[in-house]
């Protein structure tokens, strides 16, 4: 394990979730900073069966901890884990998600937005994503999680996964009509995350559609 730490200004913790995200860069000067240096690394690290792990106070300075596999075998188990895209607007509920995809050793959430427009570019820039979880609602009640869903499937053989308040049934058929694999309702979530099955669903999902 490789360490660094500096006593800077910090980041913002709702930049943070997306400092690994490719293109992201809250510099002014955007014609010479990409957003692809720890995006990168991160990419380098999990592709040599490594983590990278980003800690950040705002004032305070941040920490880079680099985690490189003991042996072999721990290369070969990286490459198969499953890889998360995150894309939901509520804050509280990607801190729930980030936490408990973070504490699997064989499922990865390799970036989160927001928006569908972030969400969109976001698939559009990483490569072998195994499943997309998506907030039906991402602005207001539009239902344009929906119409994301239908984009990543144009796009993507990745499954598509959808998070939602709602119980409506032909909201539910417009879910699956656009390509979802799974539609999970919110309030079930939280009796998953008790129960610590949640995880062991997300696996089932990906297997069963291999």
């Amino acid at each position: 394990m490789v360490r660094f730490s500096d006593n800077g200004i910090g980041i913002p913790q709702e930049h943070l979730r997306h400092v690994t995200d490719p293109f992201f860069s809250t510099k002014q000067n955007k014609g010479k900073n990409y957003g692809m240096g720890l995006n990168q690394c991160n990419e380098v690290m999990y592709k040599t069966g490594g983590s990278l792990k980003i800690d950040s106070k705002v004032n305070e300075g941040t920490t880079l901890t680099l985690i490189f596999p003991i042996h072999l075998k721990r290369v070969m188990y990286m490459k198969n884990i499953i890889r998360v895209v995150l894309i939901e607007d509520d804050p509280d509920w990607l801190s729930i998600m980030e936490n408990i995809i973070g504490k699997e050793e064989d499922m990865m959430l390799v970036g989160c937005a927001q928006t569908q427009e972030e969400g969109i570019t976001l698939s559009h820039a990483l490569s072998n994503i195994d499943i997309f979880l998506v907030d039906i609602n991402l602005s207001g009640a539009n239902l344009d999680g929906i119409y994301t869903a239908l984009e990543l499937k144009r796009s993507k053989t990745s499954k598509v996964i959808m998070l939602t308040s709602l119980s409506d049934e032909e909201v539910i058929q417009q879910a699956f009509t656009a390509g979802a694999t799974n539609y999970i309702l919110k309030r079930m979530l939280l009796v998953y995350l008790k129960l610590f099955v949640l995880p062991t669903m997300l696996k089932r999902i990906q297997s069963r559609f291999c």
